[in-house]
């Protein structure tokens, strides 16, 4: 009787009432506690204040100068953030974080309609919360999770249309082009891409017609192309050869600033980012090719994963709006019951055993970081905070191994894998990310320089190309490359301030030393102030 009050309690709905309130919880809690990372967050943090400052919310300006790199749509998010909450951390981060919260409903749903109950649905969100990469980059300020949800959106939009509902294949015309607006085009070739290969692959390409492909294209020019064509009524050649040829294409074709990778960079970044489910990837596609199983999910992930692949320039964010897909993939292995036998008691073992070694494997790798690239006290202090909440993963994952083999019950492994994942990325929002602030002293320093500065004067920076600087001295930054340049500053410019390594300021010559002193340092940074003549 007990059972059934309490089967009837719990029902699908409180299930995933409860479940998404607990993941709102996590990615937000804390969201605002730490300083921005260099380079992307505070520079997208300088853009959109610059719109609100300027009220200019056409071209993007970064340091003044107008910036091409990106589509507006994210940074006028931002930009509307930092009007209601003001200008701070929390406010940068926000958008990114709604916009992982949608990508999980967006997840929920497919997992409901791709196996056809609520359960999986919840588990398919709960996977993709888990990931460490998703939950990284849910609290950064970057473009890369709105692009997920636009591009999520839009195939779950055909999947509905596929399901019998013929006007939903609108929406996914309308998130191609919000796709657009944030990361360019390749905002609409993922999904489109994905859409035409499975119809391919099911031999129903003639379904294109049904699709209502000129409604479509008239929802995506309408929504996508006025931007553009007002940047390049304003800029013309300059912004289609500095958006579309090096920003774009280029970038697809030649590695830019340093950012390239081998053939397996990909594969590398996928078990970490994927982490923990990655460890039953291989088992999951194994099985849903075996089943024969609806191939769009793996379909979806294989064409992210080659394209990108492809591309010269690497960057681990781009295999984000891969992650619903193998959820959906890896939630296929885990039904609501899935007794052991024999043979999978062994497994489970076998699973306990793999996990604590992978975990193992983490810990050195975290430690290994720690001492090779951070100063050494501020690495011992990092690694008193890091190893408690490294004990969760093996001790976590274990047990659940270990159970699910003593009661014969594969389910329990899931679940138990599932609270541990949830856990771990909770303390990393409480405990780690707020100690990185102490890895990251040109917040503070450029704070301090805008005390000394005037509202019009600039802050020059040696050598150093630092968002950070921009954002939190509210100032102009002048970047100097030579000694020459700062010998030239110092004879044209009164008050002036600059930022320069340690190490380089050591090897300054004697009649530039002479012309600062030491205003503040953090770390390795130094902050000079020009001597008054």
């Amino acid at each position: 009787m007990n059972n059934e009050k309490k089967r009837t309690i719990w029902t699908p709905g409180m299930m995933l009432l409860s479940s998404f309130s607990i993941v709102t919880i996590i990615l937000l809690l804390n969201l605002g506690a730490t300083t921005l990372f260099d380079m992307d967050e505070p520079t997208y943090a300088q853009i959109a204040r610059e719109i609100v400052k300027t009220g200019d919310w056409i071209t993007l300006r970064f340091n003044g100068l107008p910036w091409f790199d990106k589509p507006p749509l994210f940074f006028w998010l931002i930009g509307a953030s930092f009007k209601l909450f003001g200008f701070n951390e929390f406010a940068v981060r926000l958008p990114s974080a709604l916009a992982a919260l949608g990508t999980l409903i967006i997840t929920y749903l497919l997992g409901c309609a791709y196996f056809g109950n609520q359960r999986q649905g919840i588990k398919t969100m709960l996977i993709t919360a888990g990931c460490l990469q998703f939950y990284v980059i849910a609290r950064l300020a970057v473009v890369d999770m709105l692009l997920t949800f636009f591009i999520t959106l839009a195939i779950y939009s055909f999947v509905l249309w596929r399901q019998g509902k013929k006007n939903a294949i609108l929406l996914s015309y309308v998130a191609m082009a919000l796709a657009t607006m944030t990361k360019g085009p390749v905002g609409a070739i993922i999904p489109a891409a994905v859409i035409i290969i499975y119809l391919a692959q099911q031999h129903r390409l003639r379904d294109i017609l049904k699709m209502k492909p000129l409604s479509g294209l008239l929802i995506y020019f309408l929504l996508a192309a006025p931007w553009y064509l007002a940047e390049y009524n304003l800029y013309g050649k300059v912004f289609i050869d500095e958006f579309f040829g090096h920003r774009t294409f280029t970038r697809y074709l030649q590695p830019l600033e340093q950012q390239s990778g081998p053939i397996y960079f990909y594969i590398v970044f996928l078990l970490i980012g994927l982490f923990p489910w990655s460890l039953f990837l291989p088992s999951a596609i194994t099985a849903s090719i075996k089943n024969r199983r609806d191939p769009l999910p793996l379909i979806w992930a294989g064409f992210i994963f080659l394209f990108f692949t492809g591309a010269a320039t690497k960057l681990p964010n781009y295999m984000l709006p891969l992650y619903p897909a193998l959820a959906l993939t890896i939630a296929g292995i885990w039904p609501e019951s899935n007794p052991l036998d024999i043979r999978g008691q062994r497994r489970a073992y076998g699973g306990a055993i793999a996990l604590i070694a992978a975990s193992a494997l983490l810990t050195w790798g975290i430690f290994w970081l720690a001492h090779n690239k951070l100063d050494q006290a501020v690495a011992t202090e990092q690694i008193k905070r890091i190893l408690p909440v490294l004990m969760i993963l093996p001790a976590g994952f274990s047990i659940s191994c270990l159970a699910a083999a003593l009661r014969r019950e594969g389910a329990i492994i899931y679940k138990g894998i599932t609270l541990t994942a949830l856990s771990f990325i909770t303390l990393l929002g409480l405990l780690i990310f707020p100690a990185l602030n102490a890895t990251k002293p040109l917040p503070e320093l450029a704070a301090e320089a805008a005390t000394l500065l005037g509202n019009d004067e600039p802050i020059y920076s040696y050598e150093m190309f630092n968002a950070s600087i921009t954002y939190y001295s509210e100032r102009r930054m002048l970047r100097v490359k030579s000694l020459q340049e700062v010998s030239k500053a110092l004879q044209h410019r009164e008050n002036m301030l600059m930022l320069v390594k340690q190490i380089n300021y050591d090897a300054f010559p004697t009649h530039i030393k002479d012309s600062f002193e030491t205003a503040a340092s953090e770390g390795n940074i130094l902050l000079l102030k020009e001597i008054p003549k």
